[in-house]
């Protein structure tokens, strides 16, 4: 069952038609991933290193962030990430891997032949982000990738482009962008697949008498011609402590005929800060593939 369901998600584009490079559709970090991706109009977080580069505009202090998740089938991926301000403003550089295990060697039949083989994504990014003004930021990511499946290898590069804007009378946020905005420049056989280049969009408000941020993201693959949309909320109980929840609707893509689940695409986590540090969780369920659970941890200096 693992093969199968390897094979069905994580295989190059040139089998199945589909854009290659899934990890760049992953939540990188548990807050991401407690609030279903939508952290587009988030701003002053090290977390939009892998999300929208123009939030980490308004970052205020050096941070350095890591993650690691024990994902589905045995799957494993991580991520580290640093940020600091600067006169010409905020930089950062992060890094994501996605260890997809062992699998072994079979012919046509399923039948073992002896030998085992490794799959593996890395994501190696930069990011430069400004303000503009009060209300306006806008950063941009540079990334190269690098993904092994067996003896095949492939390579591409990727930009970013991202912006927010937030009204205070209102506590209103604005983000966006395009994403993923590139190319492979080695192909995992002969044909050279296309990157998930996407549009977002998000909404986010802070509501005035309770410690709630609502975000709604919308977000359209071009190549792929898919939308999804996904909707965060984020509970800030205490200065020390706050919980997330959400949904999104690629959930009901994680139900791969077995059976059903009425939880798949729902999430959920929650936040500790403390002394400059700061211990994140997420679950969120796959359906009938399974749970993912990510732990995280940053500081800042």
């Amino acid at each position: 069952m693992k093969n199968l369901i390897f094979l069905t998600l994580f295989l190059p584009a040139s089998v199945f038609g589909a854009t290659t490079y899934e990890i760049l559709k992953t939540p990188a970090s548990p807050q991401i991933s407690a609030l279903g991706g939508a952290f587009y109009s988030y701003r002053g977080n090290i977390n939009s290193v892998f999300t929208n580069p123009a939030g980490l505009g308004t970052l205020e202090k050096m941070t350095f962030s890591a993650s690691y998740s024990n994902e589905v089938l045995d799957f494993t991926s991580g991520s580290f990430a640093f940020a600091k301000p600067s006169d010409f403003g905020v930089y950062g550089f992060s890094v994501r891997f996605k260890d997809f295990g062992e699998f072994d060697y079979k012919d046509n039949n399923g039948i073992l032949t002896g030998g085992k083989f490794n799959a593996y994504d890395y994501v190696f990014g930069g990011t430069l982000a400004q303000k503009l003004g009060e209300n306006y930021t806008y950063g941009v990511n540079l990334k190269l990738l690098y993904s092994k499946i067996e003896n095949a290898k492939s390579s591409a590069f990727a930009v970013d482009l991202g912006g927010t804007y937030f009204y205070e009378p209102l506590q209103i946020a604005v983000g966006g962008g395009l994403f993923e905005l590139g190319k492979q420049i080695n192909a995992y056989v002969k044909t050279k697949e296309n990157l998930p280049t996407n549009a977002q969009i998000e909404l986010g408000k802070s509501l005035e008498h309770l410690p709630l941020t609502l975000t709604f993201n919308n977000r359209y693959y071009f190549y792929d011609k898919d939308y999804e949309f996904s909707v965060g909320l984020q509970f800030d109980i205490k200065k020390s402590f706050d919980l997330r929840f959400s949904y999104d609707s690629v959930g009901t893509d994680r139900d791969l005929g077995f059976g059903s689940s009425k939880f798949s695409g729902i999430s959920f986590g929650f936040g500790i800060h403390k002394s400059g540090f700061t211990f994140d969780y997420s679950g969120s369920s796959w359906g009938e593939v399974g749970f993912q659970n990510r732990f995280g941890i940053s500081k800042t200096f």
